[in-house]
């Protein structure tokens, strides 16, 4: 409704100055769309799933986690199930991340586990005491967390324990949800709210 009566109003305005919507937006605005050329490669369909979180690429197979913990492992080349669980949780998955043969799984009580991929119990289970921003990442044999209050932490993927801490500053205002650091080589790299970039060593912090 609301972008309806703005629309009336542009549109009244445009009128009454004489000028049409091209002056307006500029020269280029009554170019005609054009639809880009999308060649869909695969679909699979991972059934009641819902948004995907913790999306990771390996070198021929794609691995997802998705906010009902459901772990999907597909062929890269032709989306063909690899391996697929179900996880049984009382809280809701608040973000993931996978390598194909593990899953990193953080609920919304803030409690996170490693889960390896066709094994029934997890290898180990953390309590965080923070939400996370955005998505965490697997560096090597370390485990890369984000939390919303500016806190940075690494924790050993084969026992569970916090490998560093390291505080960084963070504005009031954040973009939950959307945040994905990225691993390269020895370094973990991340765009933050503030619009700074980031580059610390994964072993070292």
């Amino acid at each position: 409704m609301i972008m309806n009566r703005i629309a009336l109003v542009l549109v009244g305005s445009a009128l009454l100055g004489g000028c049409s919507g091209s002056a307006d937006f500029g020269d280029d605005f009554d170019r005609e769309w054009v639809d880009g050329n999308i060649e869909q490669v695969w679909e699979a369909d991972i059934g009641s799933s819902g948004w995907g979180l913790g999306l990771s690429l390996g070198e021929d197979s794609v691995c997802t986690v998705s906010s009902d913990a459901q772990i999907y492992v597909l062929a890269l080349a032709d989306g063909q199930k690899l391996q697929s669980q179900f996880l049984d949780f009382d809280e809701s998955v608040a973000a993931a991340t996978c390598d194909g043969q593990r899953a990193f799984i953080v609920l919304d009580d803030a409690s996170a586990l490693l889960q390896a991929i066709g094994e029934d119990a997890e290898r180990w289970q953390v309590n965080l005491g923070r939400s996370l921003l955005g998505e965490p990442l697997f560096a090597g044999e370390n485990i890369i967390v984000f939390g919303a209050d500016g806190t940075i932490e690494a924790w050993s993927a084969n026992s569970g324990l916090l490998l560093w801490e390291h505080t960084q500053q963070v504005s009031g205002i954040r973009l939950e949800g959307f945040f994905r650091p990225l691993q390269v080589q020895d370094n973990v790299y991340a765009g933050l709210p503030s619009g700074d970039l980031l580059a610390i060593a994964a072993e070292t912090g």
